[in-house]
């Protein structure tokens, strides 16, 4: 389990290529605790958050357990729910097409 400043982001990218191995398509939105989308924001800077919802709705939601990816035909992934490869995880990090802020990495 990530712990770091960037543990968050490494989350995000986690349910993003966990929910692209499940169902061979990326989540349209991802549902997290409102705390953790304000850290991704300040982890990324408000630029690159910006950029990233452009691409992909964070939506902040009180009533999640953790984070939750959604596409659009409706299916549902969780974060944790697989294991993920290094070739998957670099996919998914280009998809998103962002990065932390070079003093959070």
């Amino acid at each position: 389990m990530p712990n770091g400043d960037d543990r968050n982001w490494i989350r995000l990218l986690s349910v993003c290529a966990d929910y692209r191995t499940s169902f061979d398509e990326w989540p349209a939105r991802v549902e997290v605790l409102p705390a953790i989308r304000d850290d991704l924001q300040w982890v990324l800077g408000s630029d690159a958050f910006d950029r990233l919802s452009s691409r992909l709705e964070v939506r902040a939601n009180p009533a999640v357990d953790y984070l939750l990816a959604v596409g659009a035909r409706g299916s549902v992934g969780y974060a944790g729910a697989g294991v993920i490869s290094a070739a998957i995880r670099a996919e998914t990090a280009a998809w998103l097409g962002e990065q932390p802020r070079p003093e959070i990495a």
